[in-house]
């Protein structure tokens, strides 16, 4: 197991962009209460569970942000639940059963939902691209 303390750089007190792609490279699957952790994760195709943190009462600020870049990555009707908890236990209490399930499902959603998503973004790229000239 990599400890984020080990890593993080001594001049700046964040952890470089390389490192971290370093560490989710090899997860099975990425647990986290931030919204980077639950991009990188997305991005690589790794199973990831976000905890939606509450600040200042409320999980809007999380919610907002995580089903923004799910829609973006995996498209309009993405599955949030397969992705998202309210439940802070649900990070550390999962019985094998339930870990399963989740690691598979988020890899055949993977496999279906972001390659129809990443189709619509490559499209929307060109357009942007195309009235920039």
């Amino acid at each position: 197991m990599i400890l984020y303390e080990e890593l993080v750089q001594e001049n700046t007190g964040f952890l470089a962009i390389e490192q971290a792609y370093s560490m989710f490279s090899g997860a099975e699957l990425v647990l986290c209460d931030r919204y980077h952790a639950l991009v990188l994760a997305l991005a690589n195709n790794i199973p990831c569970l976000q905890y939606l943190r509450v600040i200042d009462g409320s999980r809007d600020y999380y919610l907002t942000k995580s089903t923004g870049i799910m829609k973006k990555i995996l498209g309009d009707d993405a599955r949030f639940d397969l992705f998202l908890t309210e439940e802070f236990s649900d990070l550390f209490i999962m019985d094998k059963k339930r870990f399963d399930h989740l690691l598979l499902s988020q890899k055949e959603y993977f496999n279906n939902a972001k390659t129809a998503a990443e189709a619509a973004l490559q499209e929307e790229r060109e357009r942007f691209f195309a009235s920039l000239r």
